[in-house]
């Protein structure tokens, strides 16, 4: 706690750092001449409530327990806020100007987001023509075995580049397109759709859906990724012969999607950090079972329930099978 604001405000201008003090009613009592310099401020803005001042009026809204806030206060003003008490009520808002990384930030985002739409293309025209080969003549049995490498690479190829795409979405901060989502329906849809790659694999897939499912407010092709990734997590690390449950149901207020499996399991001291970008669990079993992707999968997941309200859940037993259980609040009206 900051027992005297006035030389504390002082204390933060000889280091260059913009602080703002308010008193408990949100209204401005002091501004020191950093913060003077990064925002313009008019001479009249003291005792003015930080909700009268465009730009500043975010800052009301802020949890002040948090260590700090990223966020965008004018136009292409993007700053790091610290918020401390003082001993005489209010508190202090101290400014990072972090427009400089923001930008590159989205620069980075932006670029990325091109190049995995420029590499569809090429991508797209290897898978066309490999399957077009099979279908203009005979092949021998080797050239089908390349053939079939060839397809494979592709599929490889494409989960990376959606896992690319679903990763500079997340972090562009763009907005979910909402409407009313029939969960049952979609998890049917898209365990339906990966019923060839479950045969290859043996594994057998099964979903029961419970009846009468109140509707979930979101974006059904993001919500479609996170069961994709799960059910397909699931296949990759059973065995042959093994199954893979999903199980739709409603608890409270809210739907939940259980995506159950008997494979191989996760060690205990690797699931609290399986949801990280990048991880991967580094056990020798998991790395036979594990043939493509960059670990972003789960990650993926996390974020898009995340976006949609919710949250994930896993429970996991080595050599027994793991679930993972989606969480989404139920839609209002």
């Amino acid at each position: 706690m900051i027992d005297n604001p006035t030389q504390a405000l002082a204390l933060f201008d000889e280091f260059g750092i913009a602080a703002i003090y308010c008193d408990n009613n949100g209204c401005i009592k002091n501004i020191n001449p950093v913060a003077q310099t990064l925002f313009h401020f008019p001479p009249e803005i003291s005792g003015r409530r930080l909700t009268e001042v465009k730009g500043l009026r975010i800052l009301a809204s802020l949890d002040f327990s948090a260590e700090f806030h990223e966020v965008a206060l004018y136009d292409r003003l993007f700053c790091r806020v610290r918020m401390k008490p003082t001993a005489l009520g209010g508190l202090i808002f101290t400014f990072e100007d972090i427009s400089y990384f923001h930008d590159h930030d989205q620069l980075r985002t932006d670029v990325l987001y091109m190049v995995v739409h420029d590499l569809r293309t090429p991508i797209s025209a290897i898978k066309s023509y490999a399957e077009l080969v099979t279908q203009v003549g005979a092949v021998t049995p080797q050239q089908l075995q390349f053939l079939q490498r060839v397809q494979q690479a592709v599929r490889s190829t494409n989960m990376l580049l959606n896992d690319l795409l679903d990763i500079t979405w997340i972090d562009s901060g763009v907005s979910l397109d909402r409407q009313r989502v029939n969960i049952g329906y979609l998890a049917q849809a898209t365990l339906e759709s990966l019923e060839e790659r479950a045969k290859s694999h043996g594994v057998s897939l099964h979903i029961s859906v419970g009846p009468d499912l109140p509707l979930v407010i979101g974006e059904p092709h993001r919500l479609e990724r996170v069961f994709n990734n799960l059910i397909i997590n699931a296949i990759k690390y059973s065995g042959k012969g093994k199954s893979v449950y999903v199980t739709v149901s409603q608890a409270g207020h809210f739907v939940t999607v259980a995506v159950a499996d008997n494979g191989i399991g996760i060690p205990d001291d690797h699931l609290p950090f399986i949801f990280d970008r990048f991880y991967r669990v580094p056990s020798e079993e998991h790395q036979e079972h594990r043939k493509e992707g960059m670990g972003l999968g789960l990650a993926i997941v996390k974020a898009i329930v995340e976006k949609h309200g919710g949250h994930v859940e896993v429970q996991s037993e080595v050599g027994q099978g793991s679930t993972f259980m989606v969480v989404l609040p139920i839609g209002e009206g």
